[in-house]
């Protein structure tokens, strides 16, 4: 059994709250790709290395 927890500092592409901002003329947050989480969550579950990471883009050493 493997628990982990991925921190998102962005917008989901796609989603409602990335919808909802390109509606309303944009956003200062980045954006980020399900399929890029998808694969942040499928190695943390694979290797076992960690059991927190953050994807925040435009931050340095975010996710390192």
């Amino acid at each position: 059994m493997f628990a982990g927890n991925l921190l998102i500092g962005a917008l989901i592409e796609g989603s409602a709250a990335h919808r909802n901002a390109a509606a309303w003329g944009g956003s200062q947050m980045p954006v980020v790709s399900a399929d890029d989480l998808a694969e942040r969550f499928w190695d943390m579950y694979t290797r076992r290395d960690r059991v927190e990471d953050t994807v925040a883009p435009g931050l340095a050493a975010a996710g390192a």
